[in-house]
């Protein structure tokens, strides 16, 4: 829950409803921490990807042998 305006998070000066609202940012804290991390493995899983086809396609190449063809949208019958 978004607050309206920097002021209202410190407007109160009861301890208990401080400690409430520490556990639900620190609650956020480790969601955005969570996606950061999902966000960091994923770019990680793409290069790894990317590095693999890269190498495939240079010992296809150093081979002699066809580079590998891409499957195009139209050719597996998708549009």
């Amino acid at each position: 829950m978004p607050f309206p305006n920097p002021a209202a998070m410190f407007a109160t000066l009861d301890p208990a409803e401080i400690d409430r609202k520490i556990a639900e940012l620190r609650v956020i804290e480790n969601w955005l921490a969570m996606s950061q991390n999902f966000m960091h493995m994923s770019i990680k899983t793409l290069e790894l990807q990317k590095a693999s086809l890269e190498a495939l396609r240079a010992g296809t190449k150093a081979a002699g042998g066809e580079e590998p063809r891409r499957k195009s949208k139209s050719s597996s019958g998708e549009k």
